[in-house]
Parts: C-alpha cells; structure tokens; sequence
C-alpha cells in the first residue's frame, strides 16, 4: 500500500511540474517587443511591449522592420514586411561623431544626427544599440536599433501609449486598463510569432518578436 502511494506521489508531482513549467514558459515568452505584422502601406503598425510584472504597452505609429549590412561608410537597409516596399534597398552614408550618428554627413537637406540613447554601449560595434533622433516630418521621437545579427528596428510612436495590465492564464490573455472593457484573447506562441484571437470572434492579429541585444 506504501508503495502504491509513493507511485501515486510520485506522478503528481510530475504532473504538478509541468503544468507549472509550462504556464512560467508561456508567461516567460511573451514578455519582449511585439510588431504587428499586418502594416498599412508605408509601415504604419501596431507594436505590444510586454514586461515581467504584468504590464504591456500598446503603441501606435511607423513601425519599419529591416535586415542591414555595412560597405564602408554605407549602411544598406532592405526591409524586411512585404508592406514595406517604398522603403526596401536604402543606402545610407553614415559617419561616427563621438556618440552620434550621423546619416548622410555631407548632404545639408538630408542629413540626419542620432544620439546613442540611454548610454547603450556594445563591444561587438559602434553600429550595434539604440539611437534615437527627433523626426521633424511627423514631429515625434524616432528610435532605431540595431542588432548584431542584421537586424535592424525603426520605430517612430505617436502620441498616445497606452498602459495596460495583463494576465496570462492557460493561453488565454487578459488586458485591462482602468474603466475600459477588458480585452480578452485566446493566444497561440511559437517560433516568434504571437497570434491573439479575440473572444469575441474577430479577425486574428499576428505578431513577430523583436529580439533586443
């Protein structure tokens, strides 16, 4: 009879572990940037920013996606969402100015200062980290992030973030915000790519992570 009861302990314990294992897995991966896959014309999106203690901000604005190399002082830029096309294949001449940025040093209409934003520093390249600028077209604050695997992020928010509160249970997804409805979502998580199917049955929404180093 012990022993039939050790056996007992025994799986229910497992059991216990893996359905704990696995909600702290699903909890631990949605936390990180989000961008919308679906743009309008020009790379206007969505992104999600889920952090650890349970808040996710919302933001709204041009969101571009590119892969990047550098020839020389030239840093070519090729979008990577199918949305995206009027700004595939730019080349930029770029210099280093102390903690600046600076696109296109020598052409006084197109020339562009970035600042290397929150004392960010990488050891692999100047290049690698987050810059940010002030774009004068849209009158917002630009951030553009560069990894060191050839990925680069541009993000320009408007005004108007939300902050929301959430809680992830069993892969469904709650956000609530003060007097607001709650927003509810069964949501699916695999190979960066986050999908949230509203409860009450409306179009999906697709979402690839963004990795920052």
């Amino acid at each position: 009879m012990r022993k039939k009861t050790l056996t007992f302990c025994k799986f229910l314990c497992v059991g216990v572990c893996i359905v704990l294992c696995t909600s702290v897995s699903a909890a631990d991966s949605i936390v990180g940037i989000w961008d919308s896959v679906n743009r309008s014309e020009g790379g206007i999106g969505n992104s999600l920013m889920f952090t650890k203690d349970g808040y996710v901000y919302v933001q709204h604005g041009a969101l571009i996606n590119y892969r990047y190399e550098v020839n020389g002082n030239d840093l070519i830029l090729d979008a990577i969402n199918p949305q995206d096309e009027a700004n595939q294949k730019n080349v930029m001449p770029f210099v280093f100015e102390g903690d600046r940025l600076i696109f296109y040093p020598e052409d006084k209409d197109k020339r562009q200062d970035l600042t290397r934003d929150d004392g960010d520093k990488s050891v692999d390249s100047k290049l690698v980290g987050k810059w940010s600028y002030q774009d004068e077209s849209l009158g917002a604050k630009g951030l553009m992030q560069f990894t060191s695997t050839g990925l680069c992020r541009l993000s320009i928010p408007f005004p108007g973030t939300k902050e929301w509160s959430y809680s992830l249970d069993n892969h469904v997804l709650t956000m609530t915000a003060g007097k607001e409805s709650p927003q509810v979502y069964n949501i699916t998580i695999g190979d960066n790519q986050l999908i949230l199917l509203p409860m009450k049955g409306k179009e999906e929404k697709k979402y690839t992570k963004w990795s920052v180093e």
